[in-house]
């Protein structure tokens, strides 16, 4: 549907502040000449929160949830009161985070809304002695998620409820930090051991007998598929074969799984990293070959359509050294002057250009909101300064240090960017915390959001909206919405900042503060947004 557009002049309002990569909160406050990071991580957004996994001295490693603020910081359940129940696998399903955790006797599924009072157990799983759990995914209406014994992995599957949490089948072994991937509704996984097909492609339905072996091209050895990531009509992935790992794409069956390209002839293999998806179906990567030790590579799922793009440089080759903004791909060429060049393209000769060169970029890049903006972890170019947080639009002058968490020399380790709404957590250590919780609004920084902001809302699916530029008072921004439906409920409210709100069967969510006011008029539902 034909988005509703609305450009806004807003009358004189307190001017919003500039938040700097504060601390949320010092989880795990030092003990008597100790250090006390609690490690914040595993992060998860759901509706406006922040899920994650820390430990605390009384606690142990549990749940918690944070929105952004200390008071709304809070352990959401104290799943094994004598230990730590290392949650892990937070995976959104129905608009409830499935996750794995332990207590002193068991394995077990639990679920939760990001409330205390909405975290609960599902299901145990297993002994919680000698037995590992995950990795987990979500799939079309359930989650699929491993069980891994001292005889083999069990494949199980959960629809949210304990009487849909159901054991599949057992297969090989999956550890529980392997790759797996869902892709058309089916669970794709690489088993090990000794049989008929280990470590090669294989996929579930969810059914004993939908799983299946998918295929094992690589002459006598397992191949070991890892990397996967969906582009277009494709599952793609890396694979190891006599002449090294290389890229393949699959689409489901054995004739579709194929090598896209010997990318670095002989046995040393290209070694493909990175992989990043278009919004049309293009696939990105970094390889090595004869020529360049991490070219940019593109793939439309052809060997014919799998090439290297010219015009670049070797690029970065730490993890998160490319990054897909929608039409573009954004990438860091390091040069030996110090002064790294982050380039961009679409994937054409000409669409690839340097577009910005700063001594900060290193890699680690993520999106920030809906916006043409990355964070990352660079070096702060101050003197004695060390690697901090930073955000870029690529543009001259348009990259800029977040904070210099950990004043001085020393470097504050910050890591973990996850956006929820309009907030951006990380963890940091600010040299008196330790490592622990922090934060940051991307409208500082000319972010905004576009997700969907209503659900349950029967046959009427939510809309999604977007906001260009700052809500603030004196300025113009852009509000923007798409997928209106004329049958939606209307609704007026004020939200100060992220809000639920249930009116008749829908909930609405907003991820930052606005007046709203949803009705249905004609063709399209009609929205105004105005910061209050």
């Amino acid at each position: 549907m034909k988005p509703l557009r609305a450009i806004l002049s807003l009358p004189l309002l307190a001017p919003l502040a500039h938040p700097q990569g504060t601390l949320v909160k010092d989880i795990n406050p030092p003990g008597t000449g100790a250090t006390s990071p609690s490690h914040p991580g595993r992060f998860t957004p759901l509706r406006g929160h922040m899920v994650f996994a820390a430990f605390n001295e009384t606690l142990g490693e549990e749940p918690w949830v944070s929105d952004g603020t200390e008071s709304g910081t809070l352990a959401l359940a104290d799943i094994h009161p004598a230990g730590s129940s290392s949650p892990h696998g937070f995976t959104e399903l129905n608009d409830r985070l499935l996750f794995l955790a332990r207590d002193a006797d068991h394995h077990a599924l639990w679920s939760t809304n990001a409330t205390p009072a909405g975290t609960v157990h599902l299901k145990n799983l297993a002994p919680s002695v000698g037995i590992t759990t995950g990795p987990m995914v979500s799939g079309e209406g359930v989650v699929f998620f491993f069980v891994e014994t001292s005889v083999a992995s069990e494949l199980w599957k959960s629809n949210g409820t304990s009487t849909g949490t159901e054991l599949v089948t057992t297969v090989g072994t999956v550890g529980p930090d392997a790759d797996v991937a869902v892709y058309q509704g089916a669970l794709y996984f690489s088993p090990s051991g000794s049989f008929p097909g280990s470590g090669g492609l294989w996929k579930s339905d969810g059914t004993t007998s939908g799983t299946v072996h998918v295929s094992s091209p690589w002459r006598g050895i397992g191949g070991e598929p890892e990397d996967y990531l969906v582009a277009g009509n494709h599952l793609f992935f890396t694979a190891l074969t006599p002449e090294g790992r290389e890229l393949w794409r699959t689409d489901g069956s054995a004739a579709g799984t194929i090598l896209l390209q010997d990318i670095f002839a002989g046995p040393a293999g290209s070694d493909p990293s990175d992989l990043v998806a278009l919004d049309d179906g293009t696939l990105f990567c970094s390889a090595r070959s004869a020529t360049h030790a991490n070219g940019l590579w593109k793939s439309d799922g052809t060997p014919g359509g799998t090439t290297q793009i010219l015009a670049a440089g070797q690029i970065g080759s730490a993890e998160g050294s490319i990054v897909g903004l929608g039409d573009q791909a954004w990438f860091v060429v390091p040069k030996a002057s110090g002064d790294d060049e982050l380039w961009s393209t679409d994937g054409t000769e000409i669409g690839t250009f340097v577009r910005v060169a700063e001594p900060s970029f290193t890699s680690g890049f993520q999106r920030v909101g809906s916006a043409d903006l990355v964070v990352f972890t660079g070096l702060d170019p101050g003197p004695g300064a060390g690697f901090e947080p930073f955000v870029s639009n690529a543009r001259a002058g348009g990259t800029v240090l977040v904070s210099d968490v950990f004043p001085g020399i020393a470097s504050s380790g910050a890591g973990g960017y996850t956006r929820t709404g309009g907030r951006i957590f990380f963890f940091a250590d600010d040299g008196v915390h330790d490592t622990e919780l922090h934060a940051f609004e991307i409208s500082a920084y000319g972010g905004w959001v576009a997700e969907p902001f209503g659900s349950g809302c029967g046959t009427s699916p939510p809309a999604s909206f977007r906001i260009e530029g700052r809500m603030l008072g004196g300025s113009n921004f852009v509000f923007e919405l798409a997928d209106a439906v004329p049958s939606a409920p209307v609704a007026l409210f004020y939200s100060p900042g992220v809000t639920h709100l249930t009116v008749g069967a829908c909930d609405y969510y907003l991820p930052q503060a606005a007046l709203i006011t949803i009705g249905t008029c004609c063709s399209i539902g009609i929205v105004w947004m105005y910061q209050a």
